[in-house]
């Protein structure tokens, strides 16, 4: 029999091995960022849905009542419906932050209007945060949605803008440009994440400045260099969580939008106070 002179029985060469390996470095190369970017996409989607939806249980809340939920109910008889044991499997360093407390989150659930199970990837968990360490995982109150109790006000809050009754639907003027919901470092946000200043603008929890930010707004790395921004949550709050440094958000008539920090910071009189014109005052 004839053998063919281009049949050998010896494997690839050591040329033939590295084109490749070449290829398959090329391939990944392109691959990769393409799978990341369809990834940050697709997380993208889910966190603005979860603000959809969130923001319709809010509006539908404040049309049945007839004025907006709280922020947060720190009084003792503001009993969560939700077992005291159901927060501690989250692992959550904020246990006291639960008990004998109410979220704006909580009266959506009291009332039906929104079902979750406070389980990570829930739709009160932001999929895009940036949070480094097991310290912050399972707080849900750090790395996901925040709410602006400029309108969302505090009955038992320190300072007179926050303070009093959530106000009603038609106390809020030009709807279309208040923030209502958006991506946060916490579970209250208001201007004061902006605020250049903390001695002059103090933040109104001041336990937890650490984690009050708006993600991807400029000043944070100046706050994290001052040490005002926890450590484990640096990335979510220098880098924010979607592209071109954007934070999505919900606003007071209901539709969501993505906007960059800097399109949203306050605006002031000559007295330094905040004008009703700016995006975070009724």
């Amino acid at each position: 029999m004839v053998r063919c002179l281009f049949m050998r029985d010896e494997g690839l060469t050591l040329v033939e091995v590295l084109v490749v390996i070449a290829i398959i470095a090329i391939l990944l190369t392109i691959t990769v960022p393409v799978l990341q970017k369809s990834k940050q996409q697709g997380e993208t989607v889910i966190c603005t849905n979860n603000l959809r939806q969130l923001g319709i249980a809010t509006l539908l809340y404040a049309q049945e009542k007839k004025f907006y939920p709280e922020g947060f109910c720190g009084n003792p008889t503001c009993h969560p419906s939700i077992p005291f044991a159901e927060y501690i499997k989250l692992g959550t360093s904020a246990s006291n932050d639960w008990q004998n407390s109410r979220w704006w989150f909580h009266f959506l659930l009291l009332n039906d209007i929104i079902e979750d199970d406070f389980s990570r990837g829930g739709l009160l968990c932001c999929p895009s945060k940036r949070l480094s360490g097991t310290g912050l995982s399972g707080n849900l109150l750090c790395g996901n949605y925040g709410i602006n109790y400029s309108i969302c006000k505090i009955i038992m809050s320190s300072t007179d803008e926050f303070s009093g009754k959530p106000l009603q639907p038609e106390h809020v003027g030009s709807p279309s440009t208040k923030l209502l919901l958006m991506d946060s470092g916490y579970a209250l946000v208001s201007w004061k994440a902006l605020a250049t200043d903390s001695t002059i603008y103090p933040f109104e929890r001041p336990g937890r400045q650490n984690s009050y930010y708006l993600p991807g707004a400029t000043i944070n790395e100046q706050r994290f260099e001052d040490g005002t921004i926890n450590e484990f949550q640096q990335d979510d709050a220098i880098n924010g969580r979607h592209s071109a440094g954007k934070f999505n958000a919900v606003f007071a008539d209901g539709h969501v939008g993505r906007k960059k920090p800097s399109s949203v910071e306050p605006v002031f009189d000559a007295t330094g106070n905040i004008l009703s014109n700016s995006p975070w005052s009724p």
